[in-house]
C-alpha cells in the first residue's frame, strides 16, 4: 500500500522501516454498546504550521482544536514569557478516557507531554469538558521543559499550566484568572488539602486517587492563582503573607523542602481555604497583540493501519500501552488473535525495566494484573512480586491493597484475611468494580457470604 509523503512524514522517516504495522492492532474499550476497537474508529491527520495531529475524534472539532493550539502558542510568550517549543510537535487526540489509560501511568489524566527518542508528544483526550485546555495544559509542559528551565515544584507547574491554558485570548489582550469549569466544584465544594500537603517536597510523588489528582491540580490553580493574578485592596495579612511565601518559592530563597510557607498554621490554611471558597475569582487583562491563529494546513482521513502504527510508536515512546496496542492482532481472515503468553511475558519483562524507580504503588499494581494474564507459576510469582511492591511504597493505596490480597492463598484463614485487608480498599474506593469482584470472592471463600 502505497501513502502520500505527508503521511510518511508523520511516522519518522527511521520509523518507516521497523515492523510497526506488526503490532498494528485494537484496543478494546468498554461502552454501553459493547468494546470497540481503535481500528474501527474513523482516524484522521491534519497538518498544521507548527504541529501534526491524528485525531480519533470528528473531524471538524479536531481541526478547530489544532488552530486554537496554534494560536495559543503564538500568545504564549506575551502571555506569560514562556518561547514555543521550537519542534514541530506530534499530537494523538484520543476518542476517550479508557483509551488514554492505556498510554499513562498513575489515576487518569486530561492530557500530558512525553519526550521520545526523536519527538515530543502530546496525548489528548476528546471526550472532556474542556478539551482545548486539556491540549493546551500539555503544551504549556512541553514548551517550558523544552526551554531547559529547571524543573519546577508540582504544585507551581501545575498550577501555572492551569491557570494558562483557561486563558481567554483576544484579538489585543488577554484575561488570565477565570476558573476551570472541571475544577470548579472542588474549590467550591470539595474537602480542602492543607497547605502542607500542596507545598510539601512530596507533594507531586503521592500515589494520588483518581479524583485527588484532580483535586490537586484544582489546589495548585488556586495557589498560581494566587501568585500571578494581582491582589484585590481589602486582602487579608494572612494571605499577603502565604503569597509572599509563594513567591519565595518560585524565586528559589525558600528551599521547597523547608517547609515553604514559613509556617503553615491554621491562620494560613484558613486563609488559603477562604481564598478556595471565593465567590468569584479576581482576573487580569494583559494587553496583547495576539497574531491571527495559523490555518489548518492539511486534513485527510487515513487507514486504520497507519494510525496503528502511530500508536504502537506513542507505547513505545510513553513506556507504557505495550499490552493494549499489541493485544487481538489481526489474523490474515481479519479474526482477532490474542498475543501468545510468550509475546505477552516478555512485553511485561520490558514494561517491568522501564518502571522508573521512585514509580508508585499503582503503576505496580496495574503490572502485578497484567501479569496474572499470563498462565504459569514464574509469572504468578511475577505478579505476587509487583503486588508486594506496590504495597510496601504505599500501604493505603486501593490498588496496592486489592494486590496485596491477591497474594493471600485459599485457605478460610487466608480468605477472611484477605477480606479484612480489603475492607480498607473500599473504604478508600467505594463501589469500585475489581475491589467489590475480589471482595466477594474472598468472603464467598470464607464461607461468610
Amino acid at each position: 500500500m502505497r501513502y502520500r509523503p505527508w503521511v510518511l512524514r508523520f511516522l519518522s522517516q527511521r520509523q518507516r522501516t521497523r515492523p510497526l504495522l506488526a503490532l498494528a492492532c485494537s484496543l478494546w474499550v468498554g461502552c454501553a454498546s459493547g468494546p470497540r476497537a481503535l481500528d474501527e474508529h474513523d482516524w484522521t491527520l491534519i497538518e498544521s504550521p507548527h504541529f501534526v495531529m491524528l485525531s480519533g475524534a470528528e473531524r471538524g472539532g479536531s481541526a478547530a482544536l489544532l488552530e486554537d493550539l496554534e494560536r495559543f502558542r503564538a500568545a504564549l510568550p506575551g502571555m506569560a514569557g514562556i518561547e514555543p517549543h521550537p519542534d514541530r510537535l506530534r499530537i494523538v487526540l484520543l476518542p476517550d478516557l479508557q483509551v488514554m489509560g492505556a498510554f499513562h501511568a498513575g489515576p487518569p489524566v486530561r492530557s500530558f507531554a512525553v519526550a521520545g527518542a526523536e519527538d515530543t508528544w502530546l496525548v489528548s483526550c476528546a471526550a472532556v469538558s474542556d478539551p482545548a485546555a486539556a491540549l493546551r495544559h500539555a503544551y504549556v509542559h512541553a514548551a517550558v521543559r523544552a526551554g531547559g528551565a529547571p524543573p519546577l515544584e508540582p504544585w507551581l507547574e501545575e498550577g501555572r499550566a492551569e491557570l494558562l491554558a483557561h486563558a481567554q485570548i483576544g484579538k489585543l489582550s488577554v484575561r488570565l484568572g477565570e476558573p476551570p469549569k472541571h475544577l470548579s466544584h472542588w474549590l467550591e465544594l470539595g474537602q480542602p488539602l492543607t497547605l502542607r500537603r500542596m507545598l510539601g517536597a512530596g507533594a507531586g510523588r503521592i500515589a494520588w486517587a483518581p479524583g485527588e489528582k484532580v483535586r490537586f491540580n484544582a489546589h495548585a490553580w488556586a495557589l498560581a492563582h494566587l501568585l500571578e493574578i494581582p491582589p484585590v485592596a481589602n486582602e487579608s495579612p494572612e494571605l499577603a503573607r502565604l503569597r509572599e511565601s509563594l513567591r519565595g518559592v518560585e524565586s528559589g530563597a525558600i528551599a521547597p523542602d523547608a517547609d515553604p510557607a514559613a509556617a503553615t498554621g491554621a491562620d494560613l490554611q484558613l486563609a488559603f481555604t477562604q481564598y478556595l471558597r471565593a465567590d468569584e475569582y479576581q482576573s487580569e487583562v494583559r494587553t496583547l497583540e495576539v497574531p491571527a491563529a495559523e490555518r489548518v494546513d492539511r486534513q485527510e482521513r487515513i487507514d486504520a493501519a497507519v494510525a496503528l502504527a502511530t500508536l504502537a510508536e506513542l507505547a513505545r515512546a510513553t513506556g507504557f500501552g505495550h499490552d493494549a496496542v499489541s493485544r487481538s492482532v489481526r489474523k490474515p481472515d481479519g479474526s482477532r488473535a490474542d498475543p501468545s503468553p510468550t509475546e505477552l511475558a516478555r512485553t511485561l519483562e520490558q514494561e517491568a525495566a522501564r518502571l522508573p524507580s521512585d514509580a508508585d504503588a499503582p503503576a505496580w499494581a496495574d503490572l502485578g494484573d497484567r501479569w496474572t494474564r499470563v498462565a504459569g507459576a514464574e509469572a504468578e510469582r511475577r505478579a505476587q512480586e509487583a503486588y508486594r511492591r506496590a504495597f510496601a511504597i504505599d500501604p493505603n493505596a486501593p490498588s496496592a491493597i486489592r494486590g496485596m490480597a491477591a497474594t493471600y492463598g485459599d485457605e478460610p484463614g487466608d480468605h477472611w484475611a484477605a477480606a479484612t485487608l480489603l475492607q480498607r480498599a473500599r473504604s478508600e474506593r467505594p463501589m469500585v468494580p475489581a475491589i467489590e469482584l475480589a471482595m466477594s470472592e474472598r468472603l464467598i471463600g470464607a464461607g461468610q457470604h
